[in-house]
């Protein structure tokens, strides 16, 4: 709860209680569990360092126990804070990973969020402004196929975001105004840090 509204210390101070108890009692995956979740608070900060530190300890963790509903989750993490260290061909890597992962357990959360990410990252990767293209299509098709608001106005913001990047505004307002849209009414429902934060991002724009 205290994460979801943005209270990075109030979160931590639980999660380190909830990490003591767990390794006290030896319950690896609640420690697994924790620690992913500390991984995401300095994420979400900025400290990309410890943040890593963390899942690749979960992974760990969650390999060693055979944790495969959890797996996914934490390596759909690493690899978004790798794209945002714009460590591209490593997040490209994890990011495989964690979609075989959320196959095996048909995990259709992290599947999707995997799709998407695939295609973020070739797009930063290709330098052919054509090629740039062919990704945007490739998040319009699975666009087609989603009825529930958060991933289409999650779909939308990506759209809006690679758009404003190839300088086409028209395009870019198409987007950027359903993401808007989606993600008020989101929060109005849900008040999480996460919408809040990508509708002011998008009324920077």
């Amino acid at each position: 709860v205290y994460r979801g509204q943005g209270n990075y210390k109030k979160a931590m101070e639980c999660y380190e209680k909830k990490l003591k108890i767990s390794e006290e009692l030896g319950f690896k995956r609640g420690i697994s569990s924790v620690v992913g979740d500390m991984g995401n608070v300095y994420n979400y900060q900025g400290n990309y360092a410890k943040a890593l530190e963390c899942y690749d300890r979960a992974i760990n963790i969650d390999d060693e126990i055979g944790y495969k509903h959890h797996l996914p989750y934490v390596l759909s993490e690493k690899a978004e804070c790798l794209y945002k260290m714009k460590e591209y061909i490593k997040a490209k890597e994890v990011n495989k990973n964690s979609y075989n992962a959320a196959k095996e357990v048909d995990s259709k959360e992290h599947i999707f969020s995997s799709e998407i990410l695939k295609e973020k990252i070739n797009f930063k990767l290709s330098e052919d402004p054509q090629k740039k293209l062919k990704k945007i299509e490739n998040l319009k098709i699975l666009l087609k196929d989603k009825k529930e608001d958060e991933n289409i106005a999650t779909l939308n913001y990506e759209l809006a975001l690679m758009y404003f990047e190839l300088e086409k505004r028209e395009k870019t307002e198409i987007y950027k105004r359903k993401a808007l849209e989606l993600y008020k009414k989101l929060y109005k429902k849900t008040p999480a840090i996460k919408y809040k934060n990508r509708f002011e991002e998008l009324e920077k724009m």
